[in-house]
């Protein structure tokens, strides 16, 4: 049978369900057969390095797996659909919209309830649930979603909820081992260990030609229920997001397949703070350079991504670079395949300069190239108001200002401001709101998120702050004072 890859997402129908056998042997004794090992024996067969080694790995993974698993949440997504087939006359009156339910796994990204997941996994709910690892079931909202790499973000209304903690998918290594964590087959918790088998996997599933693949490939058990879960490094560092498995069953056959989490955390912030993704396009239609390709015009090796095509007037186009051309390296970064160069990329937003090295007809040349949106502008949008509505009771938000900031780039090309993205009630009552303008944090003119940062993190709990802020519409003055609560 054809192998194929398949999203991980688990559907349960009404008519169809699971049956798992649990089988106990209450009568043989399998500790007497000559071929099972007790730990003694184990201990004399191998080296003391050798078994030292191994029980430290046992104990790294043990402590990785209790301090991710509590940041690993289970979600149920429930979609209408119509009974199938001939039934769909029998059942009409009675079962017009039958519930679909789907189990997958989730991510907490931020204490405030904050979760990264799959777009599969929450595709078309009409309904979100969030059962924790303390095993309360929270409903959820859907932030947004990107299918050009199946991630989306829903939230809970809670707050100090535990974090994962981000690693740098970059720096990963082929033989590195890795743990799975999530909820295959609706077994909350699973943590299963592997090693990391390949990296810039592509795949073939995204089914869109921006879409972007560069797989991590493990070798980590990685079932259906998985999707969503966590791919964490041995140093307890959230790496990837778990998102399909090769098989020809539908189950585990061997090899699972992870969004890379500089990827998905991009994804994230932007839905966050944007409400959509903003990502950088470059314009140009690619294939990996083979052997033939390269010998014909004069490299060395099979190497880069050889431009097929142009968007015309897009960023590539404007920057000179031409059919036929071959980009080695971007930023200084070599490029073996296509997924290389569309990794990068999609971690950027219209406007980012990129410095490419182009071969071209036997020659090497550097250039330039500013990023377009894909309907070709070179600007990001204006911040998105935040869709929850309900704010935090306390000051705890902010570094303790009660407030939170991000930095926005102004679409007519002048300086960057800092406006206030969320509120708590204490902020309020001091007339702060979200949409306003940070202008001043006592002495201090604020330019930039930078110059923001550096002030706030001078003060202490308890401190009294004059906050100067100006509204973006008429530019009206506001100045208050909020009170540290960290």
């Amino acid at each position: 049978m054809k192998q194929k890859s398949v999203l991980l997402m688990l559907t349960f129908f009404l008519m169809a369900g699971i049956a798992i056998g649990l089988v106990i042997n209450t009568q043989t004794n399998w500790a007497n057969h000559s071929y099972a090992l007790d730990a003694e024996s184990v201990k004399n067969a191998m080296s003391s390095e050798q078994f030292s080694v191994a029980e430290n790995s046992g104990k790294i993974f043990a402590k990785i797996a209790k301090d991710i698993t509590p940041t690993v949440v289970t979600i149920t997504s429930e979609k209408k659909a119509t009974v199938g087939g001939g039934f769909d006359e029998i059942f009409k009156k009675f079962h017009k919209n039958i519930p679909e339910t789907g189990v997958g796994s989730g991510v907490i990204v931020r204490a405030d309830g904050y979760i990264i997941t799959n777009d599969h996994v929450v595709k078309d709910a009409e309904k979100i649930q969030v059962k924790l690892s303390d095993r309360r079931i929270l409903d959820a909202e859907l932030i947004g979603s990107d299918p050009l790499t199946d991630i989306a973000v829903i939230k809970v209304k809670s707050d100090k909820l535990p974090v994962a903690k981000f690693g740098n998918s970059d720096l990963i290594e082929v033989g590195e081992w890795v743990l799975a964590i999530g909820s295959p087959l609706s077994l909350n918790s699973t943590v299963t260990a592997g090693i990391i088998s390949a990296k810039g996997r592509q795949i073939d599933i995204i089914g869109d030609q921006y879409g972007v693949e560069n797989f991590i490939q493990t070798d980590a058990v990685i079932n259906p229920g998985n999707s969503g879960g966590a791919l964490v490094n041995t140093n307890g560092e959230l790496i990837g997001i778990n998102t399909a498995i090769a098989t020809t069953t539908g189950l585990y056959q061997g090899y699972g397949f992870a969004v890379p989490i500089n990827i998905a955390r991009s994804v994230v912030e932007s839905l966050i703070q944007y409400g959509q993704v903003v990502r950088g396009y470059i314009g140009v239609g690619i294939k990996d350079v083979d052997a033939t390709y390269a010998k014909a015009v004069g490299l060395d090796r099979a190497q880069g991504v050889l431009v097929e095509s142009l968007t015309e007037n897009g960023a590539a186009y404007d920057a000179g670079i031409q059919e036929g051309d071959v980009i080695l390296e971007i930023d200084g970064r070599p490029l073996e395949q296509r997924s290389d160069l569309q990794a990068y990329i999609a971690q950027k937003k219209p406007g980012d300069k990129v410095t490419l090295l182009i071969y071209h007809k036997g020659a090497k040349a550097t250039k330039t190239v500013i990023l377009k949106s894909k309907d070709g502008k070179t600007t990001v949008p204006a911040i998105h108001s935040l869709p929850d509505s309900e704010k935090q009771k306390n000051g705890e938000i902010g570094n303790g200002m009660g407030f939170e900031v991000e930095e926005m780039m102004d679409e007519s090309g002048g300086e960057p401001s800092v406006r206030v993205v969320r509120t708590s009630a204490q902020a309020e009552e001091q007339q702060i709101y979200e949409g306003l303008i940070v202008t001043r944090i006592n002495d201090k003119v604020i330019h930039s998120l930078a110059d923001y940062q550096d002030e706030i993190q001078k003060l202490k709990n308890g401190d009294a702050v004059v906050v100067h802020l100006i509204t973006t519409k008429g530019g009206s003055k506001i100045i208050t004072a909020v009170e540290v609560k960290k």
